[in-house]
């Protein structure tokens, strides 16, 4: 998909959302629940796959802009609610 033809589209968030977790495989959501500080409800946060990738030349092009490593961490995948108290 070209982006410009996505954004000819005029398609609202949630339909985003849904073509990012449904449709495409090289990427993975993490669901946050809680609020920000402002009281709004987290949203939650996508990561790229590169195993689940069939793009070969944007796997490739990510390993050369992030490194090899560009894995996310297992720990990073799950979101966990930091609290902290006011001096």
């Amino acid at each position: 998909m070209e982006l410009k033809k996505i954004n000819e589209l005029n398609i609202n968030k949630l339909q985003l959302r849904c073509i990012l977790i449904h449709k495409i495989e090289c990427i993975g959501v993490i669901f946050r629940s809680g609020k920000d500080a402002s009281g709004k409800p987290l949203d939650e946060e996508y990561y790229y796959i590169p195993e689940k990738d069939n793009d070969l030349q944007r796997v490739k092009l990510i390993e050369d802009l992030k490194g090899s490593a560009s894995h996310l961490r297992n720990c990073r995948k799950v979101h966990k609610q930091y609290f902290w108290k006011k001096p």
